[in-house]
């Protein structure tokens, strides 16, 4: 009888999702309006970039100097977008990709990061005006997110070695979390764009030993500058994240041997990074006029190395590449 009644629900559940996609087609015309906010949601995503070598490393530094290049790749999957009541709702795919290539011998990839995920953005509806342009109005544009991703460096060997030590070159890393975050585009002196997050980890879905010595939140704040022009014909705009972690007592943490225990202070779980992104416009002096999809990149990461398995690593570097540009 449970078996009948099963059945016999599922034409109505068809009928229901019919609806529903014909309601959701009449939905997705957005006004002007919704699109310049879609244009702020996409244009203050995630970047791709490529940076050359080591870098420039400074005192403390413990990532290696034998780094061919680094590179990131972000794709964002336009899902679903749907408008209900006075509120625009994006459902997003976003991919992150990294890789860092080794100068030594068959030059190996190791320990990739894959960083997938489903995100959604909710805008209240019409808010945008001007909020595309860089000269923004006081009031502004406020929207906010919430996905769920994983991270892990795609390994399936041990993550520690006999020693205790972390396996940095085949070990696994891996973890799944939950990201909430409040953006907004506004004037505010220097800047025009921020973003609040704050990340929980499912930390049941760590490797063993990642427990105490890998964060199990963290809250993060990021801030982008208006164009600035530091130089003739290099429209610049300038990036500023902070990141600090909680939930960990390690920097360190080797159950073989624990005298090499290092205790993480409150210094060790704050994280910062600059970015500068450069494009050149020469306007009529070159031929190849304005760089489009590319602009030159500097990235100066201080605090602890924020790729996958090498989490124990001092950073305290300075890299230079080209990178992508949303806006």
């Amino acid at each position: 009888m449970e078996k009948n009644q099963s059945f016999t629900g599922w034409p109505i559940r068809l009928v229901v999702a019919a609806v529903f996609m014909w309601r959701a087609g009449e939905l997705l015309a957005v006004s002007e309006n919704d699109l310049k906010t879609r244009r702020v949601i996409t244009e203050n995503m995630e970047v791709s970039y490529i940076t050359a070598r080591s870098g420039k490393r400074f005192e403390g530094d413990k990532t290696g100097g034998n780094l061919f290049y680094e590179g990131q790749i972000f794709k964002n999957i336009d899902w679903i977008a749907w408008n209900w009541g006075n509120t625009d709702y994006w459902l997003d795919v976003p991919i992150r990709l990294g890789v860092r290539q080794l100068t030594d011998a068959s030059r190996p990839v190791r320990t990739p990061s894959y960083n997938p995920g489903i995100r959604l953005y909710i805008a209240p509806k019409g808010q945008a005006g001007d909020a595309a342009s860089d000269d923004v109005s006081k009031k502004g544009l406020w929207y906010s997110s919430v996905g769920i991703h994983h991270y892990s460096n795609g390994q399936d060997g041990q993550s520690t070695l006999p020693d205790g030590s972390v396996n940095t070159s085949s070990g696994s890393f891996n973890t799944n979390y939950a990201e909430a975050a409040l953006h907004v585009r506004k004037n505010m002196g220097p800047f025009n764009w921020a973003r609040l997050a704050l990340r929980q980890h499912f930390y049941g879905t760590f490797e063993p030993f990642e427990h105490d010595q890998y964060e199990k939140r963290h809250l993060s704040l990021e801030a982008r500058t208006r164009e600035c022009s530091f130089f003739p014909n290099l429209p610049t705009h300038l990036k500023f994240t902070g990141i600090y972690g909680w939930g960990y007592h390690y920097v360190v943490k080797n159950d073989t041997f624990p005298e090499q225990n290092i205790k993480a202070g409150a210094r060790d779980k704050l994280n910062l990074t600059a970015e500068l992104i450069a494009r050149p416009n020469f306007g009529e002096a070159l031929s190849w006029k304005k760089w489009k999809d590319l602009a030159l990149y500097l990235r100066y990461d201080y605090g602890y190395d924020y790729y996958n398995i090498n989490f124990q690593h001092r950073i305290n570097r300075l890299q230079i590449g080209v990178v992508t540009t949303n806006f």
